[in-house]
């Protein structure tokens, strides 16, 4: 039952990342290391990805950035929408512009990280 008072929340979509029926496959595609993900990211969002230890968690990670380890087989979409350009399939984009926008639009920091920052500087800087 609503009350008199309940208000309307409007939810507004703004995803920066667009993950659709990701699976990555090996053994020419016998064998499923991830099966059909899909999941949007908001731009400002903050998300974990939690699991047991071989779960699939860096894989997704990697499914983001298009760094399968060979001989494994990425198929789905992966959609970066950066704030001021267009809207970019990274599954499409050459060896060169993976590099460029993996230094300079994603990033990931796998466990160890005291090794990957420095502290005197700010996360964003890195």
């Amino acid at each position: 039952m609503m009350s008199q008072q309940q208000e309307t929340v409007t939810e507004v979509s703004d995803p920066i990342l667009s993950i659709r029926n990701a699976s990555v496959t090996y053994d020419e595609g016998k064998s499923y290391v991830l099966n059909d993900v899909s999941l949007d990211i908001q731009r400002n969002e903050i998300v974990g990805v939690v699991g047991e230890s071989g779960s699939g968690k860096s894989m997704f990670a990697e499914t983001i950035l298009d760094a399968i380890p060979d001989p494994g087989l990425l198929q789905g979409e992966v959609i970066y929408r950066p704030e001021d350009g267009e809207e970019v399939n990274v599954l499409e984009l050459s060896q060169e512009e993976l590099r460029s926008m993996r230094w300079e639009q994603i990033s990931m920091v796998f466990q160890g990280a005291m090794s990957s920052f420095n502290p005197t500087m700010k996360i964003e800087d890195h």
